[in-house]
């Protein structure tokens, strides 16, 4: 039968698409090494930081004061780091707080 065969072919040829992608997707577990060359994993840090750019946890538009206050205790720690990774962790963080700013949220606000 045309119809069974063409059914068949299509699905041996059916690809899933890819999982959504996340603006989360990069951030990855961070090792650092001390002056004595010992690593030190940051593994609290990447999480906290990913649990607080979860949209699903926080909607855009959303976050309270106690929020930016941990954005803002958790880009203090990255910035210790002094790593490329950690700068960018601290971009990821203040561009959360801006968009959230941009979508209403007029008790969120950033200053230097």
């Amino acid at each position: 039968n045309l119809n069974s065969r063409l059914r068949n072919q299509a699905q041996q040829q059916y690809v899933p698409p890819p999982p959504p992608t996340s603006p989360l997707n990069h951030l990855q577990i961070q090792t650092d090494y001390d002056a004595n060359g010992n690593s030190k994993s940051y593994t609290w840090l990447d999480q906290a930081t990913i649990d607080i750019l979860d949209e699903r946890r926080v909607p855009m538009g959303q976050l309270t004061i106690d929020d930016v206050d941990s954005i803002s205790g958790l880009m203090a720690n990255w910035a210790k780091r002094k790593s490329a990774h950690s700068a960018l962790q601290v971009e990821i963080l203040l561009k959360r707080v801006v968009d959230d700013h941009n979508a209403g949220n007029a008790s969120v606000n950033v200053t230097t």
